[in-house]
């Protein structure tokens, strides 16, 4: 019986480990999304907002995939 607790309670940190992995993989990206795109409209004009804006959307529901 302990054993059983203990392997649900480990698999139960492992999947908080790589969800909050991943939602920390997410933001480190936005991050730097948000100031490539900084850096673009600043010296490549406004062309490439679309672009950025699409990327960001893709990626943000690519998050809420399981």
């Amino acid at each position: 019986c302990y054993r059983f607790i203990e392997e649900n309670y480990i698999t139960i940190i492992i999947t908080g480990f790589l969800f909050g992995k991943r939602i920390l993989f997410f933001l480190s990206l936005m991050c730097v999304v948000g100031i490539i795109n900084h850096l673009m409209l600043t010296y490549g004009g406004s062309d490439y907002k679309e672009y950025i804006q699409t990327i960001t959307k893709v990626v943000s529901t690519l998050l809420l995939l399981p």
